[in-house]
């Protein structure tokens, strides 16, 4: 299936979700826990001119069924309102929250218990996560040196020589993770130059993705990896994509920090 451009959201409200103990921290946009955790989380709701939003109704859901206490909530007078999620089916979620005439999402990951002794795999992602700049992976802005123009619902590139140049050499590069296997461990996945903020959704345009073939499999993670192989720069592809590591190995978690505001 080609991948299309998104739409322009006609939504009028804007969530953002936080963790309750931890609103300084700043927006999230994934969270890993393990079954039978109960985490507070804060939403805040803000107009179209970006003034907190209050008495505005919310509704809650899973995708895979984790229980929220309260499904429907509303805001006060500072636009906020804070439900409580439990981590009680395993696997990779979806967590919705709508009203207000806006959607936001978070994505959840829920594993089984560490064995004793074992670290507590919690983890929240900031949404405003980014790269830091590294010199010895090809960067994101290199690979964006592409016009694209969109007939009949596909993307069809143009790229500059200097890309072209890259098709069939070894390369390294860094991103995130977006799994395309329904499977703890992935082989085939998409590799991101920003965090996912659902499992479900594109968070930029093609020339951000390269999509990844592993010699070894690779557990889901929210942070960001380092792989290395060969390069396939594609100016036809039937799935729209326009780049693509095969095979590629794995050299190593990377590190990210959180973008300035």
């Amino acid at each position: 299936m080609a991948l299309k451009p998104l739409g322009q959201d006609a939504r009028t409200g804007h969530i953002q979700i936080f963790l309750s103990d931890m609103l300084g921290w700043g927006e999230i946009a994934n969270l890993t826990l393990v079954l039978g955790d109960a985490i507070n989380l804060t939403v805040v709701v803000k107009d179209a001119k970006g003034q907190p939003s209050a008495g505005q109704s919310l509704r809650i859901s899973s995708s895979q069924g984790n229980q929220v206490k309260k499904p429907q909530i509303k805001t006060n007078k500072s636009g906020r309102a804070k439900f409580t999620l439990f981590a009680d089916k395993m696997g990779q979620d979806t967590l919705r929250i709508e009203g207000a005439g806006a959607l936001a999402t978070l994505a959840l990951v829920v594993s089984d218990k560490p064995p004793d002794g074992a670290s507590h795999p919690f983890k929240a992602v900031p949404k405003t996560l980014t790269l830091e700049d590294r010199s010895d992976v090809l960067s994101w802005k290199a690979l964006a040196q592409v016009k694209v123009k969109e007939e009949e619902g596909l993307f069809i590139p143009t790229f500059s020589p200097a890309v072209k140049a890259l098709h069939g050499q070894r390369v390294k590069l860094q991103g995130f993770m977006l799994p395309l296997e329904n499977a703890e461990k992935q082989r085939h996945f998409i590799l991101s130059s920003t965090p996912p903020t659902c499992f479900f959704c594109v968070p930029g345009g093609p020339e951000s993705m390269v999509e990844i073939y592993t010699d070894k499999s690779l557990a889901f993670t929210f942070d960001p990896i380092s792989l290395e192989g060969p390069l396939e720069v594609l100016e036809e592809d039937e799935m729209g994509l326009f780049y693509r590591m095969k095979p590629a190995a794995i050299i190593s978690l990377s590190s990210a920090t959180p973008r300035k505001q």
